[in-house]
């Protein structure tokens, strides 16, 4: 059976009312895994090998939260009014998550050390609009950020589209690049056991292959295993090529990049994004090459002239200052990740 190590009973109770619902739902967890709580913080454990099946949890667990009206008090998770065709279990999940979220203070928490959130110095601020520029561009409350970092966006075929839905459980699985993927299948979605951070702590992949500061910026937490960094906007002079700009378009509403858009101008180089990837930086060259019409070389300059606009850019928001913030640390932290991402991918460009 699984089990609940907490240091906090109300939080234990409040995660064996969890799995009590989600296994009268037809959903199940692996018999040698573990929820665990401590300090507020929530994560899930098993002993078993990588790849073993870990967790299923059914649609009737899952509470949709955009069909649902919450509170004003932006730092208790209340209901106010709910749809009338919830079923008995998403009815009980809600209340009971929102309970959970409660005692464990996550919302404050939040407030207190998200960079969505949290105050920041104006220059922080401008900095990370330079790499993320979105970056608090919308007013979000607590909830709005606890629901935008836990949620999965599913089409449940109940005539709504494309919607936010709270999956109990799957969302204690912290962020890993090697973590296990998510699959959605028969009105329920599954993962497999995946144990990236060395120990017995299981781990899930969010997707997208966002990179540190994306990361940062949107869940909070600064991921040092990321091996991708997205090129900001930028615009760098190349001895071989001339001008270079990257105008860093973005993602598509999806969340995914568009096809890469290379124009060979008369009197520069446009890249409509760019991004690098310390695992290997070959294929991007020799694809870059074969659509300019440059040398290998030539082109390994221009991503590595690329890449070093970007360390500047990244070692500016650094040298702002943690002004003793949780949520301005985690951006350094990220940055400084980045960083080290992208000086790896030069080694590799300028490899003999």
């Amino acid at each position: 059976m699984t089990f609940i190590d907490a240091d906090d009973d109300v939080v234990s109770d409040l995660l064996a009312s969890t799995l009590e619902l989600l296994a009268e739902s037809g959903g199940w967890l692996h018999p040698d895994a573990t929820v665990v709580a401590r300090d507020g913080q929530l994560s899930l454990e098993c002993t078993a090998d990588d790849d073993e099946p870990l967790l299923v949890i059914p649609r009737e667990s899952f509470v949709r939260v955009d069909a649902m009206t919450w509170g004003d008090d932006p730092l208790t998770m209340t209901i106010s009014a709910l749809p009338d065709d919830l079923g008995d279990i998403e009815t009980s999940m809600a209340y009971v998550q929102a309970a959970l979220h409660n005692q464990t203070g996550k919302l404050e928490w939040l407030r207190r050390t998200h960079p969505a959130l949290a105050p920041l110095p104006e220059a922080i601020v401008d900095r990370m609009r330079h790499l993320v520029p979105g970056f608090r561009a919308t007013e979000m409350t607590p909830i709005d950020v606890l629901l935008s970092d836990r949620c999965l966006r599913v089409d449940l075929g109940d005539g709504r589209g494309s919607q936010r839905v709270l999956v109990p459980i799957l969302d204690l699985l912290n962020h890993h690049p090697r973590g296990a993927q998510a699959q959605w299948h028969d009105q329920a979605f599954s993962v497999a056991t995946a144990r990236s951070f060395g120990g017995s702590e299981c781990a899930l992949d969010y997707g997208h292959g966002r990179d540190a500061m994306e990361l940062a910026a949107i869940y909070g937490f600064a991921d040092t295993a990321a091996t991708v960094a997205h090129s900001a906007t930028v615009t760098c002079e190349i001895p071989s090529t001339g001008p270079v700009v990257v105008t860093a378009s973005g993602r598509t509403v999806t969340g995914e990049f568009p096809a890469l858009v290379v124009e060979n101008r008369p009197d520069s180089i446009h890249l409509s994004h760019l991004s690098f990837d310390s695992e290997g930086m070959d294929g991007l060259v020799e694809s870059l090459s074969a659509r300019l019409g440059h040398d290998t070389r030539s082109i390994a300059d221009v991503l590595a002239g690329v890449a070093e606009e970007n360390i500047a850019l990244l070692e500016a928001l650094v040298t702002a200052g943690v002004q003793d913030s949780p949520a301005a640390q985690v951006l350094a932290d990220a940055a400084a990740h980045q960083v080290r991402v992208l000086h790896e991918c030069i080694s590799d460009l300028r490899r003999p």
